[in-house]
């Protein structure tokens, strides 16, 4: 009988034009626990974020290339700028966070995750590789 408690382990983001940087990330949070939980932007909430000309991906088609890796075992999609309310319905051992994050939003992340025992682990990029920063090459191919 295995007695071993799951630790589960959320990320969040947009994950759209998934790339290397993408993957090394969700290999990463992969690797902090033995579930994954994605929680990915909508739609909406990426037009909010970024612009009416994001997202490339529907949040249809995100979700399953998502949950085709083999890091992933859930995604759940959310409206909102931040994924504050799954946090507190989720209740995460660790949730990641990327280098670049920005820092008042973590605050409040971090303050919903440690009411529950949960801590921040944040995520260094071994690559300087963006969804904007590939979009913004293929617009100067024309």
């Amino acid at each position: 009988m295995n007695t071993e408690r799951e630790i589960i382990v959320s990320v969040n983001g947009c994950f759209d034009l998934l790339h290397s940087g993408h993957l090394d990330l969700l290999k990463f949070a992969k690797a902090q626990g033995n579930r994954l939980i994605v929680l990915l932007n909508s739609d909406s909430s990426i037009k909010k974020l970024k612009g009416k000309d994001r997202p490339i991906f529907s949040q249809s088609d995100r979700e399953k290339m998502l949950l085709s890796l083999k890091y992933v075992d859930e995604v759940i999609v959310f409206d909102e700028d931040t994924p504050i309310k799954w946090l507190q319905t989720l209740h995460p051992d660790i949730h990641i966070k990327s280098k670049d994050a920005d820092r008042e939003k973590v605050k409040k992340e971090e303050m919903v995750i440690s009411r529950h025992g949960g801590k921040i682990v944040w995520f260094k990029p071994k690559r300087n590789i963006s969804t904007t920063q590939i979009i913004e090459k293929i617009k100067g191919l024309k």
